[in-house]
């Protein structure tokens, strides 16, 4: 086919000879496959020539321009010992590419972008013509089709039994006949936007042979077996590229990552924000990276002013990570409700990092940072402190007198490399209740909250406890949603809510989960059928659904493993239009006084305005087993027009809107839970799965809602309607 996409791709050439082929990403860097490299030696490295701008090797293309390599960056998790995984690098060059007609640097997806099985791309290269023929002179190109996913680790399978670890996409026909091959590793596999442009999906990785079929691998002889193309999955390096690049380069700012100036802040206190200017939105597609730095011996103090992200039940959208010493995390932050004080101690450098994806932008954030005393404290207040030193204390505010009431304090523990922390308990004295219902103290072992450390004894006893990892998170009296998601820092005062012992105990509520760090919420509406949102399951691999479960019951625990997964097949990533998901049990639940299904509405029902409703929500009143105790938060059917005006977007007619109701308090944890509505003529129901928004804050922040009326039709063809 034409030679149409030579000016985005570099040939790297060793004494003169062609090798492997890498993608432009900027002006000084590239990005390639690490399987390319048998050494980053200097002296390896002062070999290699990489030459853009060329179509024909045997002469001088016009625009070709010619660089010597500066240094090679691999992927943390590649080993040589398995270089089909994690195959990815990023190479720089001595000298800076100057773009042109015949030289542009590639685009990377979007976070989230997809594109489906079947779409036609384009591979390139100078590699061989057909398997053990020649090398090519002139750069060749050749249309392939995406492979479903579990298509291509089904007939990975075949050739690597014993491989766990899947960081590819495959692409070419199971007949055979079109592929890339040796000396095409490395380059882009490029696939088209709507818009035309061009996107880098896959970097080229490897295969078995060169255009051989793949059809009945298994009982092929091994020496026989073909595979499709084999392609390093470039969205799920999106994080680790940009990251990189913006270490590297060390600039000031650059408008491609982030739309704000960020980069090295200087002096010792001042003011970071995202958009630029009050009444602005951030964009879609961003990183950024500000490196905060004060003098040695101050303490780093940071304050949200502002705070106003997408938010989603793990941050996995939009969402701000402050990092200390570069790696190691203190938080990840999304959501409407600004987060507490910060206080690093021990370090005078921190990270401060944003992402956003390409659905809903937000206000934005305003961090105020700044250098403090090392005795500086909180007093009577309570935030976040961050120690890093190797021995240290940790006191309730105001200690020795008494800790007010509403309080809610996190400290974060790095220990020193090649250490492990040890808790010395000197004094205790907290409210004492049965199972610590009330006033607590919980210490996890990962800083997202999930790895709980039961230290009922040792503290009654006043004994020590030695952990086993180098990091701790300590929160008295505290949620036990994870550290560091969505609006858990919210500590004023907490009105008296509903709890579970009025109305059914949220007995159709479960929780859905994939391991740490993972959790959606779902409705029962059969005893072996979960309603979700989409965007809970959709990202996930194939490998990883066999790992979800299902929790029900309250008290009374039961957990299931998920089966099946239907996701609404007119679902959209970008829009969450139609944003939900069927979860099929792999046993029926045990139907209870504290398991039950909740009643569906009828196909098409109105959801009238003013409609009372509830939602799960979470109190900062511990349950007896460390468990924060659920309640249900009264909201309101919002009209269409206030909601569109407040989010400033459309909402289509699978969805509705809402906010709390009028005294309501929120002084709670929102959770992206389902919405339940009285109704005059079908009682209780099931009107909405979670989507995206957060209602807390009265119609000024409504939430939005995939109607359940509206996709009635949908579940109905799935279940067993009784």
């Amino acid at each position: 086919m034409k030679n149409s996409f030579y000016h985005l791709q570099v040939s790297l050439r060793i004494r003169g000879s062609h090798f492997c082929a890498a993608a432009i990403l900027t002006e000084h860097w590239l990005l390639t496959a690490a399987h390319c490299f048998a050494s980053v030696s200097t002296d390896f490295l002062h070999k290699i020539e990489a030459v853009a701008g060329d179509l024909n090797q045997t002469k001088v293309d016009r625009g070709e321009q010619n660089f010597q390599v500066k240094s090679i960056k691999f992927h943390e998790k590649y080993q040589r010992s398995s270089p089909m995984s994690y195959d990815i690098a990023l190479l720089e060059i001595k000298g800076r590419i100057h773009f042109g007609d015949f030289i542009k640097p590639v685009c990377l997806p979007y976070p989230g972008e997809r594109f489906p099985p079947k779409t036609m791309c384009v591979v390139g290269g100078w590699g061989r013509i057909t398997e053990k023929g020649p090398l090519s002179s002139v750069l060749q190109e050749v249309q392939l089709n995406l492979l479903e996913q579990n298509k291509c680790k089904h007939v990975l399978q075949t050739l690597r039994p014993g491989q766990k670890t899947f960081t590819v996409l495959c692409a070419g026909p199971e007949r055979g006949g079109r592929d890339a091959c040796q000396g095409d590793s490395g380059g882009p596999l490029l696939c088209p936007r709507a818009d035309g442009r061009w996107v880098a999906v896959g970097v080229t990785s490897w295969g078995k042979g060169c255009g051989r079929s793949w059809n009945n691998n298994k009982i092929k002889p091994s020496s026989r077996r073909g595979s499709p193309g084999v392609f390093t999955d470039v969205l799920m390096f999106l994080s680790w590229i940009k990251s990189n690049l913006r270490k590297e380069l060390n600039i000031v700012a650059d408008r491609s990552l982030c739309g704000v100036p960020d980069g090295v802040v200087p002096g010792s206190e001042g003011i970071i924000r995202n958009p630029a200017h009050p009444g602005q939105s951030y964009n879609n597609n961003e990183m950024c990276l500000w490196s905060i730095q004060v003098p040695t011996r101050e303490h780093i103090l940071l304050e949200f002013l502002e705070f106003d992200l997408e938010n989603d039940t793990q941050c996995y959208s939009d969402h701000l990570t402050v990092y200390v010493d570069e790696d190691r995390r203190i938080g990840r932050f999304c959501g409407g409700q600004p987060p507490s004080l910060i206080l690093i101690a021990g370090s005078h450098s921190i990270i401060v990092q944003f992402g956003s994806d390409v659905s809903s932008t937000g206000a934005g954030f305003s961090i105020q940072f700044s250098g403090v005393d090392k005795d500086y404290s909180f007093g009577a207040e309570c935030g976040t402190v961050v120690l890093l030193q190797p021995k240290g204390a940790v006191q309730s505010p105001a200690y020795p007198q008494a800790y007010s009431n509403n309080t809610l304090c996190r400290w974060v523990i790095y220990a020193p490399e090649g250490h492990i922390v040890k808790l010395d308990f000197d004094d205790f004295d907290l409210e004492e209740s049965e199972n610590c219902k009330y006033d607590s103290l919980t210490v996890f072992g990962d800083i997202d909250g999930k790895d709980e450390i039961d230290l009922r004894e040792t503290a009654f006893e006043d004994q020590g406890e030695e952990a086993d990892d180098d990091s701790r998170v300590l929160s008295p009296h505290l949620q036990a949603a994870p550290y560091g998601m969505p609006d858990i820092f919210a500590t004023s005062g907490l009105d008296t809510p509903r709890t579970t012992e009025d109305d059914g105990k949220l007995s159709w509520h479960v929780n859905i989960s994939l391991g740490a760090g993972y959790e959606c919420s779902g409705a029962i509406i059969q005893s072996q059928w979960i309603l979700t949102d989409a965007h809970c399951v959709y990202k996930l691999e194939e490998q990883h659904l066999r790992f979800l479960s299902v929790t029900a019951g309250g008290s009374k625990k039961q957990i299931c493993d998920v089966i099946g997964v239907l996701v609404h097949p007119h679902y959209s990533p970008f829009s969450l239009d139609y944003n939900v998901a069927l979860l099929k049990l792999s046993s029926p639940l045990n139907l209870s006084e504290s398991t039950q299904p909740v009643c569906l509405p009828s196909a098409g029902q109105e959801i009238p305005p003013s409609l009372h409703c509830w939602a799960p929500a979470w109190t900062s009143q511990m349950s007896g087993h460390g468990q924060c105790r659920p309640v249900r938060l009264k909201i309101s059917v919002l009209e269409r027009a206030v909601c569109e005006q407040h989010h400033r977007t459309t909402l289509t007619p699978t969805m509705l809107c809402v906010g709390l109701s009028s005294g309501e308090s929120c002084m709670t944890h929102w959770t992206a839970g389902p919405l339940v509505c009285l109704t005059n003529t079908s009682g209780v129901v099931l009107m909405g799965v979670k989507s995206w928004g957060e209602p807390c804050g009265g119609i000024q922040k409504p939430a939005v809602y995939s109607s359940v009326p509206a996709i009635m039709h949908w579940i109905s063809q799935h279940l067993d309607m009784e």
